[in-house]
């Protein structure tokens, strides 16, 4: 038997097919990120590919925040970008990167098969298909694949370990702990910190999980254990993947998550403040009952993100508190009686799920309520309406007959938005900068909060980049880094250009007179992008205005 088909207690007879669908699943997102289009989003030009070519070409003390605060964010998973798109062909790029965040649909494939083991192999198969199909035909997996955002490929670090856990549950009414299910726990919670560590907005389903696991679990002396376990091998996944860019956020500006979490770690080279992005959080407390609702139709929440609409929330919304109700009276029912209620393996890994998605959901919600955050809730939502229905309704019939219509209406709601693409290039990027006359010592300022950091790449290598605007800059209360900025400007003794377009030229101007510097002439240098508007264009300044 192969270790697929006794993981997952199907016949061995499946296993050849099973491997099969699980290679092939992937390639079709790989086939659904060629025909997007070549990838050209905001992240991209700002930080995704300059982050990547920093690391490799040793800029991190040469230019200063040309990505905004973005320069901050840990640059790991970019390599994967950065490597896919200097290697091979955009077209391949786009196909390589698809098909690596394809693996989010084989592993829900998994999850379903993993879930529900007590019934017939194909029905299993196909529900697990349907549930597949429409956990990933959803606003972010379609809307993002191929892109370098990162968020649909690290939820393969969100979707794995929850697969992982869910033997604990087969083994927890007073299993002995021993080498062999310490594999389980540890696995998913290395996994899991890995993908914290990967992208640090992972971490609200860090948390989820983690509280999930919690509150599904007896009261014994080894499930505390486990779950000790479990959150030990997230610190230590988190510091297998942040660790060295955490040591060095340490030592240039005293804080392992610089600029973030300032409130805390008060480096002096940053506001004392959290940095956080409230433009998308919920206004009031109907705003945040509501918020479900909302994602339905076209409202100022959805036109904000990337117009997007989307029921499967509030389809689990729903069918949540009529579980919930279902569950009270039931409870009271049983206390009348004196009967207490015995609660199996199967039903544990449904509470987990279904407590993992509600506890996940409402702490993105409250801390950022950006929608392309949701991927892996996107993808599990079937599995989890799935599961509601098996605990509101009895007959066999009508969960599956509740499922295929709540799967039908969900395709038939779903509105994919539209991110920034281009038609496949010789280049992923095409960038052609002008001729400098001493670019050994030159230094190109960027003024404003544009995403330009990928030009960077096109210019010779001795020329130094400098941003002093952007969203680093929360106003300009002295703080060590604006110091270093402005001594930087003042101790350099060559040319020095302004990066920028005509209709951002006066407030650019207006920002560069701050740090002493104005406009030595009126004549532009034009640089030509493949990724923009025409109008990019060098000009120079100087000191002393």
């Amino acid at each position: 038997m192969s270790i697929l088909t006794k993981f997952l207690q199907l016949p061995d007879s499946y296993a050849v097919n099973l491997y099969l669908i699980l290679i092939c699943i992937p390639m079709v997102f790989g086939y659904l990120a060629i025909q997007k289009g070549q990838d050209n989003n905001w992240d991209t030009r700002n930080y995704h590919y300059y982050n990547a070519y920093a690391i490799i070409e040793d800029r991190l003390e040469q230019d200063l925040i040309p990505a905004q605060i973005q320069s901050f964010l840990n640059p790991t998973i970019d390599l994967l970008n950065y490597t896919l798109n200097t290697k091979l062909s955009p077209y391949w790029a786009a196909f390589s990167l698809g098909s690596i965040q394809g693996i989010n649909a084989s592993l829900i494939f998994v999850l379903f098969l993993s879930l529900f083991k007590g019934r017939a192999p194909l029905l299993r198969i196909g529900l697990a298909a349907i549930a597949t199909a429409a956990g990933t035909y959803a606003p972010v997996m379609m809307g993002l694949i191929g892109t370098s955002t990162n968020d649909i490929t690290t939820s393969i670090f969100v979707i794995l370990p929850i697969i992982l856990v869910l033997p604990i549950f087969q083994h927890l009414e007073g299993a002995q702990i021993h080498r062999r299910t310490l594999l389980w726990p540890v696995s998913a919670g290395l996994i899991m910190g890995i993908g914290i560590g990967l992208k640090l907005t992972l971490v609200i389903y860090g948390l989820g999980f983690f509280l999930a696991i919690v509150l599904s679990s007896p009261v014994t002396k080894e499930s505390y254990y486990r779950v000790l376990i479990i959150g030990v091998a997230v610190v230590a996944g988190i510091l297998i993947s942040r660790g060295w860019w955490m040591w060095h956020l340490w030592q240039m500006y005293e804080s392992p998550l610089f600029p973030f979490y300032n409130g805390f770690f008060k480096s002096p080279y940053y506001p004392d403040v959290n940095y956080n992005d409230l433009r998308y959080l919920p206004k009031n407390l109907m705003d945040h009952l509501l918020f479900p609702v909302y994602r339905v139709y076209k409202n100022s929440y959805t036109y904000q993100q990337h117009y997007h609409h989307d029921i499967r929330y509030l389809v689990i919304y729903i069918m949540s508190l009529v579980w919930l109700m279902k569950f009270i009276l039931r409870n009271r029912a049983s206390t009348a009686k004196g009967n207490a209620k015995v609660v199996n393996s199967g039903d544990r890994s449904y509470r987990f799920l279904i407590l993992f998605f509600i506890l996940s959901y409402i702490i993105w919600q409250l801390k950022f309520s950006i929608y392309r955050y949701t991927n892996p809730l996107e993808l599990i939502s079937p599995v989890v309406i799935f599961i509601l229905l098996n605990k509101i309704l009895k007959d066999p019939f009508h969960i599956l007959i509740g499922f295929i219509g709540s799967v039908l209406l969900i395709v038939t709601i779903v509105n994919v938005p539209q991110w920034e693409r281009l038609p496949f290039k010789s280049e992923f990027i095409q960038v052609q900068a002008p001729v400098l006359s001493h670019p050994e010592n030159t230094m190109i300022i960027i003024a404003g909060g544009r995403p330009w950091s990928y030009l960077i790449p096109a210019f010779p290598p001795m020329v130094r980049f400098v941003r002093v605007g952007g969203n680093f800059f929360k106003d300009d209360r002295p703080t060590k880094f604006l110091e270093r900025l402005r001594d930087t400007v003042d101790a350099h003794e060559g040319d020095i250009f302004l990066l920028s377009r005509q209709r951002f030229l006066p407030k650019d101007m207006s920002r560069l007179a701050s740090f002493g510097l104005g406009l030595a002439d009126n004549r532009a240098m034009p640089i030509y992008s493949a990724h923009e508007p025409p109008g990019l264009f060098l000009v120079r300044v100087q000191k002393g205005q």
